[in-house]
Parts: structure tokens; sequence; C-alpha cells
């Protein structure tokens, strides 16, 4: 989006020092309509990256990329509860080719494609559709890839796993101990219950 806008300012700013008299005076066109719309249009209400991680309750992962778009997303469940929880879609620029990553809370829910339990197998992308996959990771997120146009199912694989490999499966959860940790410090001296006498 933001290169986009460059490009389009770049673009008029170039027009308008064109020397001719008449781009002077007219002043910026407006921008024509794009031939091809993006795949992140049609999943949910697309805003800037600060304003949709404001949207949801989890930290997203962001992958390293050109980020195109980003909207927040449908919950997960059917369910009609309120505590169904958006997800964030972030549609991006890797290697030349547009994809989408999208990720939700998983919500307790149980993840599976066909026979595969992905929920018990976190980090193991498993085909959702020719060309996508889908993981669960260890934070309690399902995350999914897929292209924005023709990609071999080769390319969306090897994403998957430079996205797994840059921390888009999430850390394991903290354990948090019942009782503190024994300290290194040397015990206290003995003491002695004999009495001293004063005198």
């Amino acid at each position: 989006m933001k290169f986009r806008a460059a490009l389009l300012a770049a673009l008029t700013l170039c027009a308008a020092c064109g020397g001719s008299k008449e781009a002077q005076t007219q002043g910026p066109q407006s921008p024509q309509p794009s031939a091809r719309s993006l795949l992140i249009d049609s999943r949910g209400v697309v805003m800037p990256l600060a304003d949709a991680v404001k949207s949801v309750r989890f930290v997203p992962f962001i992958p390293s990329a050109q980020i195109i778009s980003v909207a927040v997303i449908p919950p997960l469940s059917d369910a009609a509860g309120r505590n169904a929880e958006p997800g964030l879609a972030i549609e991006y620029e890797s290697n030349g080719d547009a994809l989408l990553l999208s990720q939700w809370p998983r919500a307790g829910l149980h993840i599976g494609v066909g026979a595969a339990s992905i929920t018990s197998r976190p980090c193991a992308p498993v085909a959702y559709q020719a060309d996508g996959l889908l993981w669960t990771t260890r934070n309690g997120r399902v995350m999914t890839v897929q292209p924005d146009g023709t990609v071999l199912a080769s390319r969306i694989a090897r994403e998957a796993g430079r996205l797994l490999r840059a921390g888009a499966c999430g850390r394991a959860p903290t354990r948090t101990f019942s009782r503190p940790l024994p300290s290194r410090r040397p015990p206290p001296p003995a003491v002695s219950s004999r009495r001293r006498s004063v005198f």
C-alpha cells in the first residue's frame, strides 16, 4: 500500500516536472483503477498495519517482506459467540510472488485436514488446498499461506518453511514454577544450641 502510494506520488511529481506548461498547470491526475484486485480485498476489512494489529487480541507474526496490504478477517469459528476473535491477513511479496498469510487464535478448536490432526502436531504444514498450507503454532494460533495468483505448490512449501524458520511457529509457552527455585547462595551458618554464659 505504501509502495503504491509512493510510486503514484513519484509518477505525479515526474509528470509535473516534465517541462511542458500544460503538464505543470494540470496538477496531479487521478489514479487509474487497478486491472486486478488483491486476494486480501475479498477476505476482510483492509486497513493500515498498525490499526489491524490493534484490532486483534493476539500478537501476530509479521513476515519480513514487502507488505502489500493488511486486513482484519472474520473469526476462524463459525460460532456466533462473543468470544470468537477475528484474525489478521497480510498480503506480501516474496521473491516476486504475491502471497497471503492469514492467522487466527485457535481458541480451543480442534483443527484437522482429512484424517490429519494438525492441533496435535504444531509447526507441521499440511496442504488444505492444492496451493495452500495450514499449520498450528506453539502459542495457540492457526496460520495459512497461499498465493495470490498462480504459484507452484513447491514454492508455497518453501515459503512456509521460510516463515516457520523466521518465527511463524511461535515460542513454546514459558513454564511457571509453583515454588521458588533453589538459591545458589551458601546456607547460613548453623546456630549452636548450647548457651554460653556471659559471665
